[in-house]
């Protein structure tokens, strides 16, 4: 089952690259990237012309930074001292995003976002703008499951996007409650007859007989409880509440 189920998912994956790398208009975009960003319109070939490309982009960042940091960074204290720090953040933000490998990383982002791909696609669309290889698109196909933490507690994530299926959700659902069962809290089941041993808790604190508590119980609930079951109800329910 197993098996068969990752064989029509592979199956549907490869499908949709095919099917994206054959459009026109894609191609269209990606040759313009290419074209912007130096890289041989048939794609790099080999390792040594990858490093060599890496290289530069990586020397391009840090000469942009050289270049304009300096001058940036002036006007940025004068004007956080001036309580502009609005401003200031826009023009960090801008520089940011100017520096060369963000930028290239904007323009994946913006082929992902054209294009309704999720955000997995990232590294995908990233080696085929390099290689033009439509292997080097290896996208996982399903569902993927992290966690996160938050404020000390784990959270269990299920990545899904507009290709999920209720297949998908089925297989991975197993290992997505083994990370469940993992957490630092207990999974919350809903508790039979809550409503009444609260109520006759309640009563309790209030100073009524146990032949009241038994009367009101029975009117409100049509529950009729002796004298020992209505002791247990009450004990069990200050012990969910964690009282001694």
């Amino acid at each position: 089952m197993k098996i068969k189920y990752h064989e029509k998912a592979l199956s549907r994956l490869k499908q949709k690259i095919k099917l994206l790398v054959a459009r026109p208009d894609f191609q269209k975009d990606i040759q313009e990237l290419r074209t912007k960003w130096k890289i041989p319109s048939d794609g790099i070939k080999d390792e040594e012309a990858n490093e060599n490309w890496n290289m530069q982009l990586g020397i391009d960042t840090d000469e942009y930074y050289d270049k304009n940091w300096p001058k940036e960074r002036k006007e940025l204290i004068a004007l956080r001292k001036a309580g502009k720090h609005r401003e200031a953040d826009e023009i960090k933000k801008k520089i940011n995003a100017d520096a060369p490998l963000n930028a290239f990383n904007n323009d994946i982002w913006s082929v992902i976002r054209k294009y309704r791909l999720s955000s997995k696609w990232h590294n995908g669309i990233r080696r085929y703008l390099l290689f033009n290889d439509p292997a080097n698109l290896s996208i996982s196909y399903g569902i993927v499951v992290k966690f996160e933490w938050e404020n000390g507690m784990r959270k269990i994530l299920l990545e899904i996007d507009e290709d999920t299926t209720l297949e998908d959700l089925r297989n991975v659902w197993s290992w997505a409650r083994k990370l469940q069962r993992g957490k630092q809290y207990d999974k919350y089941q809903p508790i039979k007859n809550f409503e009444r041993d609260n109520r006759a808790y309640n009563l309790q604190l209030e100073g009524r007989t146990e032949k009241e508590i038994g009367d009101i119980i029975q009117l409100e609930f049509g529950d009729t409880l002796d004298y020992n079951e209505l002791n247990i109800a009450i004990k069990r329910h200050k012990k969910r509440l964690n009282i001694n």
